[in-house]
């Protein structure tokens, strides 16, 4: 919390700095006087959704979003000058969806505009210093066709929707034996949600230095005197989420803040967090190996949850498995394995399910269109239940099979089984006594020998055993990763 009369001033104060031109001058007193205080107010109140009336914007945030402070009375109001300013929201004067209005910037409007004005004075030679990085690159390795190792430096983009939000030069220093990055820029756009630029590239760091198998420490800058603090972008994120970075030294990312900041930049879901801070309080996992499995693809949210709920052996997997030579420990992971990846594999089919089909070979999909399915897993069972719509299609059906879910079923209730055995009919049976309002299946990989099963109701993943065994030694490969 500031006074209105200190933010008042450091307004002036960077209208006439490194900010001028991009915060809004509070010495332009006209409505129609373009990059003026008042002129902002005037846009702000003709967005499409109209903001609370103690928000008082404070700088552009992107072409179609500004920056605004929460005041403690309205903007309007006579004495505003003695008023208080608390965070810093992003308000957007287009067309979006109403959950994203408001996002946290910052908690300090002051620290805001101070972070946000370096960020800028820095971002051109950050730019710079990754193409030159860019071009070396692309000589050294591209052209030559040779494969970089870890201490090499390497440029990263991300972007989305062919809009860049990020730029990153980084390397392993053997010398601290961490990540150092030595160029970092990002910006916000439009079409993605508050901090998610930052977001991206934090997720996409943490990955790189725990693949390379040192502290996770993150240091900034070239090496040397000449290293850099913290981003400001970053900085602001992390600040926002109640992290606080580089508190031992402004220029390192430490092992222990890079481990909160790895579980803020991963999403989970609320069951997934749950078991996973349970297996984290009980030393089966280190944070940082499960965000990795997630963040780097190897494992979905829904089959690391899967297998926290239904196992013991869980940790082993996310370390890639016991050794192979243990055939007993070996074939009972496989299996676990199995049963997480088709149940994986079935919720981005449900997902992406946009109209019925009369064949598996036949998937209707539009882009970036979801239908949305929550999901929760029944540990005693080793079963999983979807959500579902009556009359919704059912993928994976047998020959003969249901094509639709019967419209007096509310949810969709699997038992996913690599081997099914007849004891898993009887658990089947007792489910959908037990639950009567979902429809209940087995699902089975698309080989599986159902002949002393009966006429069970069952889903056929596409994949045969051997193809998910395949799929499962790559995922199992990709973790055995050394730690330090």
């Amino acid at each position: 919390m500031v006074s209105m009369w200190d933010l008042y001033k450091a307004l002036r104060t960077h209208s006439d700095g490194p900010l001028r031109g991009r915060v809004f001058n509070p010495l332009k007193s006209k409505f129609n006087e373009p990059g003026g205080l008042l002129f902002a107010v005037r846009v702000l109140q003709d967005a499409i959704h109209p903001p609370p009336e103690n928000l008082l914007p404070l700088m552009p945030v992107c072409d179609s979003s500004f920056a605004c402070v929460v005041c403690d009375r309205d903007i309007s109001d006579g004495i505003l000058n003695k008023g208080e300013a608390f965070e810093v929201v992003r308000w957007h004067v287009g067309l979006v969806d109403e959950r994203k209005q408001g996002e946290l910037l910052d908690i300090d409007p002051i620290a805001y505009l101070a972070s946000v004005s370096e960020e800028f004075s820095t971002r051109d030679a950050e730019r710079i210093a990754v193409e030159k990085t860019a071009a070396n690159y692309y000589q050294e390795y591209v052209v030559a066709g040779r494969r970089p190792k870890v201490d090499a430096l390497r440029p990263v983009q991300l972007a989305c929707q062919n809009v860049i939000i990020g730029l990153a030069s980084l390397r392993h220093d053997p010398i601290f034996d961490g990540l150092r990055v030595e160029a970092y820029a990002t910006c916000e756009v439009a079409h993605l949600a508050t901090g998610e630029a930052d977001r991206a590239m934090a997720a996409l760091l943490l990955c790189d230095a725990f693949q390379s198998g040192g502290t996770m420490e993150i240091r900034f800058g070239p090496p040397g005197r000449r290293e850099h603090s913290i981003p400001q972008a970053l900085d602001r994120y992390a600040r926002a989420r109640g992290l606080r970075l580089g508190a031992g030294d402004p220029h390192s990312i430490s092992p222990i803040e890079a481990r909160e900041l790895f579980l803020t930049v991963t999403p989970m879901p609320d069951e997934l967090r749950f078991r996973a801070f349970e297996a984290f309080d009980t030393g089966q996992i280190t944070p940082e190996r499960l965000c990795y499995a997630l963040m780097a693809g190897i494992w979905s949210q829904i089959e690391v949850a899967y297998m926290l709920a239904t196992t013991t052996r869980a940790a082993s997997i996310l370390e890639g498995g016991c050794n192979p030579q243990d055939r007993l420990a070996r074939c009972a992971e496989t299996e676990i394995c199995r049963a997480a990846l088709m149940i994986g594999m079935l919720l981005r089919r449900l997902e992406n399910t946009t109209e019925s089909t009369k064949s598996t070979s036949h998937v209707f999909m539009y882009e970036d269109w979801r239908l949305n399915t929550d999901w929760a897993i029944q540990s005693d069972q080793a079963a999983v239940a979807f959500t579902a719509v009556s009359g919704q299609s059912l993928p994976w059906y047998p020959p003969g099979g249901l094509t639709q879910l019967p419209v007096d079923r509310e949810a969709i209730v699997v038992l996913p089984r690599g081997m099914p055995q007849p004891s898993d009919v009887v658990l089947l049976n007792q489910i959908q006594i037990e639950q009567p309002e979902a429809a209940v299946f087995l699902l089975v990989p698309d080989d599986a020998d159902l002949t002393a099963l009966g006429d069970v109701p069952c889903l056929l993943c596409p994949q045969n055993l051997s193809e998910l065994d395949q799929v499962i030694r790559q995922k199992l490969d990709a973790l055995r990763i050394a730690r330090r």
